[in-house]
């Protein structure tokens, strides 16, 4: 047996200089995933209000011209247009915070099971 088989996990030797620079990186994982989790539904709800906004100034604007003939700009459909693109953007930036947080709670569960093996 080799001594330094208890700080041993998964073949790797891990030293306590990096278990403490993985427990720090966990905590900050988790805080930047939890404020990530935040801001998807900031942006879920900033896109619910802007499609409503939208939405009520779509009643059509007249434009005159050069030359003096009227031009009706229609905007329906620009709300939901609105709220479907930020709702996108929330659903792509829900991801990477999902995967931010696992990392952090399998690190956090590493940290713990290399604590209990030492």
């Amino acid at each position: 047996m080799e001594p330094n088989q208890d700080q041993q996990l998964f073949g790797l030797n891990i030293e306590p200089v990096t278990k403490n620079h993985l427990s720090d990186a966990a905590r900050w994982a988790k805080f930047l995933a939890i404020v990530g989790f935040i801001f998807c539904g900031l942006i879920v709800l900033g896109g619910i209000f802007a499609g409503s906004m939208f939405e009520s100034m779509s009643s059509g604007s007249r434009y005159e011209r050069f030359d003096n003939s009227d031009v009706e700009v229609s905007t329906k459909g620009l709300g939901a247009a609105a709220a479907v693109l930020y709702i996108l953007i929330a659903l792509l930036y829900f991801f990477p915070c999902l995967f931010l947080y696992n990392f952090a709670n399998k690190i956090r569960l590493l940290w713990y099971l290399m604590i209990r093996k030492a």
